[in-house]
């Protein structure tokens, strides 16, 4: 059974980059674990982004390299199909999180 990560409301699957073989449209999260104020071991997001084919996005994206250099172990995904909707939960999941990698939308 796979680890699943809860961002704000939502259910992620957690793997590793070279284990995502889906081609369907969904967010992914570039994820590593921390501690928190009291000891607890956390997941911290470093980037969140959308795409319409998750393997092909995060098995070549740009951000990957920086995110692992700051701390990302995984990748947290969610499979969306509806374009709106990932726009509007991108967006929702920035805005909450402030990932240091995300530049725009914060």
């Amino acid at each position: 059974m796979r680890e699943v990560a809860t961002w704000h409301i939502y259910e992620f699957e957690v793997c590793e980059v070279a284990e995502l073989e889906l081609e369907s449209g969904g967010l992914y999260v570039f994820a590593g674990r921390v501690e928190d104020q009291n000891g607890s071991s956390v997941w911290r997001a470093y980037y969140i982004g959308r795409t319409n084919k998750l393997w092909h996005r995060v098995a070549f994206h740009e951000k990957w390299h920086e995110a692992k250099a700051r701390g990302a172990t995984h990748v947290h995904y969610i499979v969306e199909h509806r374009e709106q909707i990932r726009m509007e939960l991108e967006e929702e999941l920035i805005g909450i999180y402030q990932p240091s990698l995300n530049t725009y939308m914060r």
